[in-house]
């Protein structure tokens, strides 16, 4: 029943992103996302790309514009209304075309010629949102707690968001958050629009879907690294999502607001905290990244912090898996999600040899949207379910109140409008994801550069992460590295007996 949260969440992105997506590997237990009837290719390649597909096929398809390169792969059409075969494929063709694909990879001594234009998503929610949560009501205050009051004086450790967004007012209700800045255009009026947009444009006035993502994470880094200098760009704004190609070109974009062609050389900042990626048919990097890899190769003054995801899986989950890659281990710090008790991960968390720490990423509190005076509605998009959709995979220590079934609440996308339960919010927010445990990292590594002048966001991340103090917890039985800031106040969970699916 769970894996209805999975269709329902494939539609709310494809309807925001104005294509058809499908669900891969296959209908059984998918685990990401792609863009139906369309490819991937080096440009370099897509002449023999273009052939290859064509062989045989009674509609071939036509040449793509090449003049629509980012990142230097071309986005290829492979399906055709008027080709049956193609037409009734699950996908557009697309297993197809990558079939094909494969014939000119083998005489390029397996070089990669093309992919899937698979969906990156905020880990938070994205395509498993179960079993990762919709923002709650808080029941504490701030959570990591506030360190201290930042002072006026410019912060010289640079953080870069690339996420949702940032509320225009957010120095204006928290004002710890005076060092957080959006890219210029990128701010959110208080109701979870853009300023270009109708703020009322929802009849009710409704904060919309994950709109205060970007918001909860720059609050983690402000509450917990209060002297770090934090940059918002807004680039993953249809429900946290955004396809391969795009996603590629808008992280090098985000380092550079004049755009990517611009004579204005980019600003590599000392950590980019990135909360969104996805998982893929064959554990293989993703083609759209590749560029930014090899210019983040060129940059060693800047770290990745990249999320594990939220799919109770130990496959990799990209780009927070480049950091299981000799060439970028150094330069991505992947992180998991703890508990509420900090003593074990989540039941959400993914986990495995490529994730290298575990940090607080359940019922955290922080910023988010309304204010005291004027507090803002939110209607529960997807419904709880009696048993998360990868419990099959826990073991008898995950049985409790994991946030895919508790608290209990029913979602518009799995009932009506009239029945949908909403929550009214006045500033602040209680979320869980590992998109919330990776902000606490990237805030430790900087206040350990700022407690350490000249020393580098990289060497900071490996002597935080290598210190002989730091505490352990278990995951799917494993002891792993955890990190928790001062100011992390652990919490009681609550056990339950296991379910059938456990037992």
């Amino acid at each position: 029943m769970a894996l209805d949260r999975f269709r329902e969440q494939l539609d709310v992105i494809a309807r925001e992103m104005g294509v058809r997506l499908v669900a891969g590997p296959g209908d059984q237990n998918p685990t990401y996302l792609y863009e139906h009837g369309h490819i991937l290719v080096r440009q370099g390649d897509v002449g023999d790309v273009v052939r290859q597909v064509n062989a045989g096929r009674r509609f071939p398809v036509p040449d793509p514009d090449e003049g629509d390169v980012k990142v230097g792969l071309v986005r290829m059409r492979v399906d055709d209304p008027e080709d049956p075969v193609v037409n009734e494929s699950r996908d557009g063709g697309v297993a197809m075309a990558l079939d094909a694909m494969k014939t000119i990879e083998r005489t390029n001594g397996g070089r990669v010629v093309g992919s899937r234009n698979h969906i990156v998503a905020i880990a938070s929610g994205g395509v498993n949102s179960c079993p990762s949560d919709e923002p709650g009501p808080p029941k504490h205050e701030m959570n990591p707690g506030l360190s201290f009051r930042p002072t006026v004086e410019q912060p010289s450790v640079t953080v870069l968001v690339v996420d949702t967004g940032l509320v225009e007012n957010h120095r204006e209700l928290y004002p710890w958050m005076l060092h957080v800045l959006a890219t210029e255009g990128d701010t959110l009026n208080n109701t979870g629009h853009d300023r270009a947009s109708d703020p009322v444009k929802d009849t009710d006035d409704v904060i919309k879907l994950y709109v205060g993502h970007g918001t909860f994470i720059a609050g983690i880094i402000a509450a917990t690294a209060p002297a770090a200098s934090v940059r918002v760009s807004a680039k993953l704004i249809n429900a946290g999502a955004i396809d391969e190609r795009n996603f590629g070109f808008e992280m090098l974009e985000a380092l550079n607001p004049q755009g990517v062609l611009s004579d204005v050389p980019p600003i590599w900042p000392d950590i980019i905290s990135l909360s969104a990626g996805t998982h893929n048919d064959d554990g293989a990097p993703l083609l759209g990244m590749e560029e930014f890899m090899s210019q983040l190769a060129l940059h060693p003054e800047t770290v990745l912090v990249a999320a594990a995801g939220n799919n109770g899986r130990d496959d990799p989950f990209w780009p927070a898996a480049y950091a299981r890659l000799p060439e970028h281990s150094d330069a991505v710090v992947s992180v998991g999600a703890l508990r509420r008790d900090g003593t074990e991960g989540a039941c959400f968390t993914n986990h495995g040899n490529w994730v290298q720490v575990y940090a607080p990423g359940e019922k955290l509190t922080g910023a988010f949207l309304g204010t005291p005076t004027h507090p803002r509605k939110y209607r529960y998009q997807h419904s709880t379910y009696d048993h998360c959709r990868w419990q099959q995979t826990f073991q008898h220590d995950f049985a409790y109140d994991c946030t895919c079934g508790y608290p209990r609440r029913v979602g518009e996308l799995s009932t009506s409008l009239s029945q949908a339960e909403t929550e009214t919010f006045a500033g602040r927010a209680e979320w869980s994801g590992t998109s919330f445990s990776t902000p606490v990292v990237a805030a430790m590594i900087a206040n350990h550069m700022g407690a350490n002048p000249g020393l580098g966001s990289r060497a900071a991340a490996a002597a935080l992460l290598s210190s002989p103090s730091n505490p352990r917890a278990r995951v799917h039985g494993l002891d792993v590295l955890a990190l928790r800031p001062p100011l992390w106040s652990d919490g009681d969970v609550q056990r339950h007996p296991p379910s059938p699916a456990q037992s």
